[in-house]
């Protein structure tokens, strides 16, 4: 339940279900130091992929790493552009940060999408997230994170680091 209500607490209200994840045997070292918040963070099936936060004395900046422990590439502290979006669905939604840089823009997602309509009543959420990389307006790779996983987008973190911006649609 509270990953549905950390995704859009607005759109997902009374009618939303409990859905069990069981929690993974081992969790892997995370990429965020330990003075950063875990903006979100999940494993496609080649890499992890987060976004870690920091506020020191006042200032607050934002990384998007990506890797393994092994190697990590860090993006989007230089010369780059971070904004949040929300949509609201029928039983669901999205939300979403941008990272802009030069041609390419690297769109970290997370949605939860009613895919059912029974006479039980039950809804049947469906949750996705990932990360899908355009170049110049055009799909470059879209990669899912493994479900479940313990660090869905948080919204409330999102306004300490960016600016609201524009939805984009998702691959």
């Amino acid at each position: 339940m509270n990953r549905i209500y950390a995704l859009l607490p607005a759109v997902l209200t009374a009618s939303c279900i409990s859905v069990g994840h069981s929690a993974p045997a081992i969790r892997p070292a995370s990429l965020c130091e330990q003075s950063e918040s875990v903006v979100f963070e999940c494993i496609t099936h080649d890499e992890k992929v987060a976004l870690c936060g920091k506020a020191e004395a006042g200032n607050r900046s934002i990384a998007y790493r990506f890797g393994d422990n092994e190697e990590i590439v860090e993006t989007g502290m230089a010369n780059s552009h971070f904004s949040y979006a929300m949509r609201g669905y029928s039983g669901g939604g999205e939300a979403q940060v941008q990272v802009r840089k030069d041609d390419d823009l690297y769109l970290i997602y997370d949605r939860v999408v009613r895919t059912g309509f029974g006479a039980d009543g039950l809804n049947k959420p469906e949750f996705t997230s990932g990360v899908a990389t355009f170049h110049r307006g055009a799909v470059i790779s879209n990669h899912i994170c493994q479900q479940p996983f313990d660090n869905p987008l948080q919204l409330n973190e999102l306004e300490k680091y960016m600016s609201k911006g524009d939805f984009v649609a998702t691959p």
